[in-house]
């Protein structure tokens, strides 16, 4: 458990890294200015990032002291104060919340990583898993920053490898979109960068497991970055690379309608 907490660990690092050099430059107009993310400016991004640090580490103290988890009036509290930041500050405050957290994650000994367990939307995280959650909302925020400069911007490769994998956990969730009319419908997909294969079942659940998908009646073949984008609701077209190939009875369209992002 320790070492596949401390590969994420390593990869919320560089996607830190990637965050402050996203931010730096940035002037006080483009922190106001709208972000990739719909209906949030640039800070308003940030703030969400910065006051998640503060959540997630609030969280994980918790979970080593043995106390209670924080909460929802913690939160609540947290979010009131970081809303009536100003969006300069909420863009510095965000780098400098989301360094304390990362270091404070890269502090942590084998022996403290195994203490920590989060009993999270039905599911019971380890320290791999709690990382990972976060590792997963933070590449996308550094991906809704950065496009607005950027439109040929990607995710890092050292999120995505772990990301897509994660996705077999969470498509279920973040499928709160129209279905297909096709549906219910079984799509093979297939990503490089890493390689994987699954199948993709829309239907009155959205699941998505490993498998060839030999008798899937679509396929969609794109990078593994870009797969990670579509259902964190963040592949629109501008922002879709040429490789991307769709065929069968769903659109890519229709695959965006069904994750609409957060």
């Amino acid at each position: 458990m320790g070492e596949e907490a401390g590969v994420r660990i390593e990869a919320l690092r560089k996607s830190h890294e990637r965050l402050s050099r996203v931010v730096e430059g940035l002037t006080s107009d483009d922190a106001a200015g709208p972000s990739r993310c719909d209906e949030w400016s640039v800070a308003q991004v940030l703030s969400h990032m910065g006051s998640g640090a503060e959540i997630h580490l609030a969280n994980v103290e918790a979970m080593l002291a043995g106390k209670p988890m924080p909460d929802r009036a913690s939160y609540q509290a947290i979010w009131d104060r970081w809303d009536a930041k100003t969006a300069d500050a909420m863009v510095a405050d965000a780098v400098a919340g989301d360094e304390r957290l990362v270091r404070r994650l890269e502090g942590l000994s084998s022996a403290e990583l195994a203490t920590l367990r989060w009993d999270f939307m039905g599911r019971t995280l380890d320290a791999a898993g709690i990382v990972e959650l976060r590792l997963g909302e933070h590449a996308a925020h550094v991906w809704d920053v950065e496009a607005v400069k950027d439109p040929s911007a990607t995710v890092l490769t050292s999120s995505a490898e772990l990301l897509v994998d994660a996705l077999v956990l969470r498509v279920g969730r973040l499928a709160r979109g129209d279905r297909p009319a096709a549906a219910p419908v079984d799509l093979a997909v297939t990503t490089d960068n890493p390689d994987r294969r699954f199948v993709l079942h829309i239907g009155d659940d959205t699941t998505l497991v490993e498998g060839d998908g030999a008798d899937a009646a679509g396929r969609l073949s794109t990078t593994g970055e870009a797969f990670y984008r579509l259902v964190y609701g963040r592949l629109g077209a501008p922002y879709t690379p040429a490789s991307t190939v769709i065929d069968g009875p769903v659109s890519l369209d229709e695959l965006r309608a069904l994750f609409p992002g957060f």
